[in-house]
């Protein structure tokens, strides 16, 4: 999940996609699944924020982790 400091529900279009792309780059080098950026803000209305939803698995599932070089998972 990404949120924006700032308490406005609509960041501009440049804000907003910096925040996609820091959101997939930190799925990217955690996660393996494919996924999908969900920003439709049902409980937190005042405060934009998106969520990684994996592709396939219906959003609720959790995302697989990449396993580590050093044994650790």
């Amino acid at each position: 999940m990404v949120v924006w400091r700032v308490h406005d529900p609509n960041p501009p279009a440049d804000v907003k996609q910096r925040l996609h792309d820091l959101l997939r780059s930190v799925v990217g080098e955690h996660f393996v699944d494919e996924i999908y950026i969900d920003d439709n803000m049902r409980n937190i209305p005042d405060h934009y924020h998106a969520h990684a939803r994996g592709r396939g698995k219906w959003g609720m599932q959790p995302l697989e982790r990449r396993r580590s070089n050093d044994g650790n998972g």
